[in-house]
């Protein structure tokens, strides 16, 4: 994965969200090449925004129509 190119890309679109005032997200959160490196190779302790816990539980919820 050429993951300077990607926050190349990634850092492109950010910024046209910002020019047409879309909300952007991403994960993860700081779009630098060593920090993509550092998640795509599973050393999360070297990347920039580490958490040492994920808080996806306490933030998102997702269910279904059928209630699952």
């Amino acid at each position: 994965m050429d993951c300077q190119d990607l926050a190349h890309q990634i850092s492109a679109v950010r910024q046209l969200c910002a020019e047409r005032g879309v909300y952007f997200i991403a994960y993860p959160k700081t779009i630098d090449a060593a920090n993509y490196r550092a998640y795509w190779g599973a050393r999360w302790p070297e990347m920039a925004d580490y958490k040492s816990r994920c808080a996806f539980p306490w933030i998102y919820a997702e269910v279904s129509a059928r209630g699952m």
